[in-house]
């Protein structure tokens, strides 16, 4: 099976690929920083027997860190399996992975689990979807930590709230070149949005995403990332000397 990224996308001479992520956490369990192996390896037994009690039964493959060598470790960082934070952790963690590795579930880095769901182009909607339906899979099979006041808890304090994270890799050149990355940082700060560079800093890709998730629905944080992003798209267009109609 091809994997996702070798799937051309709409948008993507400057919108390269788009990204959805849902941090969760277990109710009355520590965050992974504070548990064992013990405890982690029954968050995962946990978490896995939704995913196989589910409809989703058979799509996902169910990958431990610690049975890996090296080498195996740094080509799923590679591929954006896993983070960087997975991959260097000592204590247990795991992984379960789609075929064509458009949807990972990482489970006990900084939080129990992390559903991504990625695509190429500008498709932040459909991959929600996806996202929204594993979700909701661990929603009614799992007792989740959530407070009535402020939301799903997350070791991130600015994913609290729908504990959502919405993102874009731009492909910037135009702007890039221009220096215009601190003066559009500096703005899209004020509106709750964050552009990092990506691929550690070599070349023209950023990631642009929200920084804000409490007090928003995800809907309304994937229309405002969207929003911003079509005028990124239109300026750096501009700027290229290319007129899209």
């Amino acid at each position: 099976m091809s994997k996702w990224y070798s799937k051309d996308g709409n948008e993507n001479d400057v919108i390269v690929a788009s990204s959805v992520s849902i941090a969760r956490n277990l109710n009355s369990t520590p965050f992974p920083w504070r548990m064992n192996n013990e405890m982690r390896r029954a968050v995962c037994k946990k978490v896995y027997a939704a995913i196989q009690n589910s409809r989703l039964a058979g799509e996902f493959e169910l990958i431990q860190l610690d049975s890996l060598d090296e080498m195996s470790k740094s080509a799923l960082l590679e591929r954006g399996v896993i983070s960087k934070k997975l991959r260097s952790q000592a204590l247990f963690g795991a992984v379960l992975v789609t075929r064509d590795e458009s949807v990972t579930i990482m489970l006990c880095e900084d939080d129990h689990i992390k559903i991504t769901v990625r695509a190429t182009g500008e498709d932040l909607k459909s991959i929600y979807s996806r996202a929204d339906a594993i979700d909701n899979i661990f929603i009614d099979n799992l007792k989740l930590a959530f407070d009535k006041n402020y939301g799903f808890l997350t070791a991130d304090p600015t994913c609290i709230g729908t504990g959502v994270r919405v993102s874009l890799l731009l492909n910037l050149p135009a702007i890039n070149q221009r220096k215009m990355i601190s003066t559009l940082s500096e703005m899209i700060n004020k509106l709750g949005f964050s552009i990092k560079e990506a691929m550690n800093g070599n070349g023209d890709l950023f990631e642009l995403s929200n920084e804000i998730s409490l007090g928003l629905s995800e809907e309304n944080a994937i229309d405002n990332l969207i929003a911003v992003s079509n005028l990124i798209v239109k300026q750096e267009r501009a700027l290229r000397g290319i007129n899209y109609v």
